[in-house]
């Protein structure tokens, strides 16, 4: 009893120093800071209703918390059930079961088809409790400490090497990802330092660029800040602001499978409400369809599913859940 008090202290004391700064900041309004919250909160809620807790979001949730940590997934209810039946409340579990709300958390603040990196969260709290079963269990297997430690290390290597070949694909996609965005200022410098893009996956990498004062561009990005169906008249807004605005049609930046899907079918929408200029291979200002001079063609509808056949079979042979 003495031991769980302490360990109730020191959660005491962490939430304290964790959420005492933003307290804080919130009670003092520190440089706009609750609105800005409130914004983050609206953005959660924004995200909620474009992925609604359902049945497939918990078997998403089940896959990427399996990839993120294989053993740990798979030994978490044995584990926990062991230690509950030997020590009842131990530190160990109560630590445990504090990792895996946190992880529960990302069902109700985070979609689970952003980034399965997410799932690391609770990963060292429930790491101690699988890491002491695995250990008891091969050791009374194995009759000796020694063996049952390199035994589990000889496991996590195995699964580490065939983990790696399987997710090869998606490791590739996501340091291509990261290279185009280190690669996206040349791009930038293409239009005016003011303009307002729409750059599909590329949002960040024109966050980042304006963010260090490279230029001053506002954008229009995915996921949770996506306008969708206000799409047009929020470029409409821009426009009448004399703020320019342009789109990179850039395939690569515009995912024809799972969530991003529709933010694609929301951005072809436009040409049948505005005019385009070509700035380069893939990258056009939006004019308004009054302007005879922007006569060029962007062809959003290349972006369209029913227009890449390839990509979408290579979505479908991932089994890519959304």
């Amino acid at each position: 009893r003495r031991e769980i008090g302490r360990v109730a202290l020191c959660v005491v004391v962490f939430l304290l120093v964790a959420l005492g700064p933003f307290a804080y900041l919130f009670w003092s309004d520190f440089e706009g800071y609750r609105a800005a919250w409130y914004g983050w909160r609206e953005s959660m809620r924004v995200e909620a209703m474009r992925h609604p807790l359902a049945l497939r979001n918990t078997l998403a949730f089940l896959v990427f918390f399996f990839f993120a940590a294989p053993l740990v997934c798979v030994a978490l209810p044995v584990a926990a059930f062991k230690e509950w039946r030997a020590n009842k409340f131990s530190p160990s579990l109560v630590l445990a079961c504090v990792g895996f709300l946190a992880t529960l958390l990302l069902l109700l603040n985070y979609s689970t088809t952003i980034n399965w990196r997410y799932f690391l969260t609770g990963l060292p709290a429930l790491a101690p409790l699988v890491a002491a079963y695995l250990m008891r269990s091969q050791t009374m297997k194995m009759k000796s400490t020694r063996r049952a430690f390199v035994s589990l290390i000889v496991g996590l290597a195995f699964i580490s090497v065939i983990l790696g070949f399987y997710l090869k694909p998606s490791r590739d996609k996501s340091i291509a990802q990261h290279a185009a965005m280190k690669d996206y200022r040349a791009r930038l410098a293409l239009v005016p330092p003011d303009a307002v893009m729409i750059s599909g996956a590329q949002s960040i990498a024109v966050t980042y660029w304006r963010e260090i004062g490279a230029g001053r561009w506002g954008v229009i990005g995915t996921g949770s800040g996506w306008p969708g169906v206000e799409l047009a008249s929020t470029i409409e807004k821009y426009l009448n602001e004399n703020r320019r605005v342009i789109i990179d049609a850039d395939p690569r930046f515009w995912h024809p499978c799972g969530w991003q899907e529709t933010e694609t079918r929301d951005l072809v929408e436009l040409e049948s409400r505005f005019r385009f200029r070509r700035i380069s291979d893939t990258i056009y200002e939006v004019r308004p369809h009054a302007d005879d001079a922007a006569r060029d063609d962007a062809n959003l509808k290349s972006l369209l599913p029913e227009n890449r056949s390839a990509e979408v079979e290579k979505c479908k042979g991932q089994a890519k859940l959304s």
